[in-house]
């Protein structure tokens, strides 16, 4: 898809909500710079991070800590919230996440007693605790603001 349908798609499907446009080493080439020609500004970057999970060490966590794989609306409207979407905005972004055909994304987030208690999303602020538990940063996000 042509950079400029996919702005006007995102505009049609993300219309109502607070939205961003994520650029990673997953992007198409070049679409940070079509985007800025577009108008778009750099409005931060956050850290993409992974980790080996066969290498990681024992962690004391809590007893009934279950790692659940987030594929259902529900579950991830759950794993949303936490986010800081606006009230309401949540289900459309959740649609729209969920109709994205990512077959190599796994979505995973920590349960304790029903609730959904932890996801991993790194900021600058939490990169270096990350890194201190064996996360590695594997790509830097640009997110750019389509005007």
């Amino acid at each position: 898809m042509a950079l400029d349908a996919a702005i006007e798609e995102a505009k049609r499907q993300l219309a109502g909500t607070r939205w961003a446009w994520r650029v990673g080493a997953d992007s198409d080439e070049g679409t940070a710079q079509g985007l800025f020609a577009r108008g778009a500004q750099q409005i931060g970057e956050m850290p993409v991070m992974a980790i080996d999970v066969t290498t990681v060490a024992d962690l004391d966590t809590p007893a009934d800590l279950k790692i659940s794989t987030v594929a259902e609306p529900a579950e991830m409207r759950e794993y949303a919230e936490p986010l800081g979407f606006e009230d309401g905005s949540v289900d459309s972004v959740v649609d729209r996440e969920l109709g994205l055909a990512y077959p190599d994304v796994v979505r995973l987030a920590g349960i304790v007693d029903g609730r959904t208690v932890a996801t991993l999303q790194a900021s600058s602020d939490g990169e270096p605790v990350h890194r201190r538990m064996g996360f590695e940063v594997v790509s830097r996000c640009l997110f750019a603001l389509a005007q």
